[in-house]
């Protein structure tokens, strides 16, 4: 079920309707909880099993971590069957296949059946929100939750189960243990959010990607520029297609009485590879932080040692994303470059005739600029069908760049093909600008005028053919 679908703008009402009327804390998750397994189960009712294995197994699994008179050994055996039994189940659906065919190169495929299963929606997040709830209560961070239906609740609350944000229990699995409040406040706001998620998905994401779509599934037809338009787009696409579904994740939970964190801050404005990822994705940033990069010492160890603890953090980022070898390499650029924007940062901190170069506004942009191109650079990688196609388009952009009529008319081409009109890319362009020019103002006062002017803006330009959400892929 998707959020840009009938079916959920029949269902979320209705959600909403039924639990504004059930006064009974209980009676209210247990409805939520049945409401978010069938939102789950819409998907497929086939792979629901794999999401009760996860909440069985980790709900148990803490409770016998969290027992005092248990031996720390014991505690630690038992969290690490737990958090290899959710890996190989998320292995098996996601990673199998890609692992199967790579090992072809050694001639000893025949000796691995081949399977071919749909990816389970959403499973690299519940598993993850998972994982981090088992190693937070071995290590003490919070105690066990006992109660069954909170934590169901925990693993299945439907607006951030398929895509995020990757929610921590110290901050959501409390708030299912208090009274649901409602609060006229709290509907307004959320439904801005819904509205400005809704905007930035049909809107422009979606128009975006016919563009992208066109462009990426035709690279023969197009010279450099073209290709560069596409991967710009792409960028700004990719950021409205995912912050849009978070926006309105978190805007349907807090018309509900619930608060989750905030997945991005204005990305596109850092200044390097690391403020970037501290905008960008919040939630598996934090987790990739938390889980792995800290235990692996984080910047704590010897200069060597914390470089490579940071590429092997940016290439399992990557391997979370996809199992091909474009999201690998996407990974470890990110990598590559968050190393050398820690030297960078070094290097900009001293003084340079009295003047540190940290300090002056123009590097500032500059930097801002650097950091787009690059991000850019790499989604290129994330988007492409395979690396040849990915290398095809940097090799093209590279060495095939023509400022002519003809390179221009077909750069414009996409925008007139008879699913894009011209008026549509027009209004695109007003939206990007403004979106962009809004999110990065602190607070947004959604005046009447602007809940109208974005209400218009969708029903009359948005592109309603249920297209998915990209996150809903990893």
């Amino acid at each position: 079920m998707l959020f840009n679908s009938l079916q959920f703008l029949l269902f979320f009402p209705i959600v909403l309707f039924v639990l504004f009327f059930l006064k009974n804390r209980n009676a209210s998750l247990i409805f939520l909880l049945v409401a978010s397994l069938y939102f789950y189960a819409s998907w497929n009712f086939n792979y629901l099993f794999l999401i009760l294995i996860s909440i069985i197994s980790t709900y148990l699994s803490a409770i016998a971590i969290d027992q005092e008179a248990r031996k720390e050994n014991e505690k630690k055996n038992i969290l690490m069957f737990a958090i290899i039994l959710n890996l190989l189940i998320l292995f098996f659906f996601k990673y199998y296949d890609f692992f199967r065919k790579e090992l072809s190169s050694f001639n000893i495929t025949n000796q691995f059946p081949e399977w071919k299963f749909l990816l389970p929606v959403g499973i690299s997040f519940y598993t993850f929100q998972a994982i981090g709830y088992l190693i937070d209560v071995y290590r003490r961070s919070i105690p066990a939750e006992k109660n069954w239906i909170n934590y169901s609740l925990f693993i299945t609350f439907f607006p951030q189960l398929v895509a995020g944000p990757i929610e921590k229990a110290e901050h959501i699995l409390v708030q299912f243990r208090n009274q649901i409040k409602w609060e006229k406040a709290n509907l307004v706001n959320g439904l801005d959010l819904v509205l400005w998620g809704f905007l930035k998905k049909v809107v422009l994401a979606d128009r975006l990607s016919v563009y992208v779509d066109s462009v990426y599934s035709n690279l023969e037809v197009h010279g450099g520029l073209t290709l560069l338009v596409a991967s710009v787009l792409f960028s700004i696409q990719i950021y409205c297609d995912f912050s849009g579904y978070s926006d309105i994740a978190v805007g349907v939970a807090r018309m509900m009485g619930f608060n989750l964190i905030q997945n991005f801050k204005n990305p596109y404005f850092s200044k390097n590879i690391g403020e970037f990822w501290s905008r960008w994705h919040i939630s598996l940033t934090s987790w990739f932080r938390d889980y792995l990069y800290i235990p692996l010492g984080g910047n704590r160890v010897t200069l060597f040692r914390n470089y490579l603890n940071v590429l092997i953090v940016f290439l399992l980022s990557g391997l979370w994303h996809g199992a091909n070898w474009t999201f690998i390499i996407w990974g470890l650029l990110h990598g590559v470059w968050r190393i050398l924007g820690m030297g960078f940062q070094k290097m900009t901190s001293q003084r340079i005739f009295f003047v540190r170069l940290s300090k002056l506004k123009f590097v500032d942009s500059v930097n801002v600029l650097l950091t787009f191109g690059f991000v850019t650079f790499a989604w290129i990688y994330f988007r492409a069908n395979n690396l040849a196609d990915a290398h095809y388009i940097i090799r093209n952009i590279l060495f095939n760049m023509e400022l002519t009529n003809t390179s221009l008319r077909q750069t414009i081409l996409p925008f007139t093909q008879s699913n894009v009109s011209i008026a549509h890319a027009i209004v695109v362009c007003f939206w990007v600008f403004f979106v962009f020019y809004i999110e990065k103002m602190k607070e947004v006062n959604f005046s009447f005028i602007l809940r109208l002017f974005i209400s218009i803006s969708i029903l009359f330009f948005g592109k309603f053919d249920n297209v998915s959400f990209l996150y809903f892929q990893f």
